[in-house]
């Protein structure tokens, strides 16, 4: 919430808090309390999971630089779900915490349920095409629902704003995957400000959110905000998916 408010995460920021009280037994009374500031440093969870395996861009190279392990997209409002909407290949694929690190792993079990043994199975993909994989780390369940193929992708998608490399004057261009189309994905280094995504080098299409590092960006939406540092940035073009990740 505070950084929906605008509040930078890992910063301490002043915000004036009140509370109001309403009774409705005999009529309607409202009484508001006198606001009162506070102090408020917002943290956002670094919990990020990635696909791996030979259904996946990032084939089983488990390596922490292989920037082609795709990440989940996380849930502000439910921190143990994760979902991709996204192209897979027949094979197999699970889900790590950390790149180049097995020990936290997601795979296989039973259909529909996850285990995190260093022996589970992979997630099998028999037909090749775009599915939604959702998952559950509480519940260790998962889901694989084939959806229709986007119909388009756009030829140039890129990061600006006062945070990028070339501020409000233009786009730093990110770089389309040869395994998705949809997917973008940039490794750039970031001042303290505000990004959105942007396609063609142009206006009429451009990608906003108030969600923080990771969310669904929406057409015309918000600028995010960032505190300065080095990131790794994926973007989905046909669901405005993105994460921001500091390195």
């Amino acid at each position: 919430m505070a950084i929906s408010l605008g509040l930078l995460p890992n910063q301490v920021s002043e915000t004036d808090l009140k509370v109001t009280a309403t009774t409705e037994t005999t009529g309607v009374i409202v009484k508001e309390s006198a606001p009162v500031t506070i102090k408020v440093t917002p943290f956002e969870s670094d919990v990020t999971l990635y696909l791996i395996g030979d259904a996946t861009a990032g084939n089983w190279d488990n390596i922490a630089g292989n920037i082609n392990m795709y990440p989940l997209l996380g849930n502000k409002n439910a921190p143990t779900q994760f979902s991709y909407t996204g192209y897979f290949k027949v094979g197999g694929f699970k889900m790590v915490k950390e790149k180049g690190n097995w020990d936290d792993q997601y795979g296989f079990d039973s259909e529909g349920k996850l285990s995190t043994s260093g022996g589970s199975g992979n997630i099998s993909v028999e037909t090749e095409g775009y599915y939604k994989l959702s998952i559950d780390v509480a519940k260790m369940t998962y889901t694989l629902e084939p959806i229709t193929a986007p119909t388009s992708s756009y030829a140039t998608v890129g990061i600006i704003g006062d945070a990028t490399p070339n501020g409000w004057d233009g786009s730093t261009a990110m770089t389309k995957s040869t395994f998705d189309s949809n997917v973008w994905y940039l490794e750039t280094t970031l001042g303290a400000g505000e990004v959105k995504f942007r396609a063609d080098n142009a206006w009429a299409v451009n990608w906003g959110s108030d969600n923080g590092y990771f969310g669904t960006a929406t057409q015309d939406g918000p600028n995010i905000r960032v505190e300065a540092g080095d990131y790794i940035i994926y973007f989905n073009d046909s669901t405005g998916a993105y994460t921001l990740i500091k390195k």
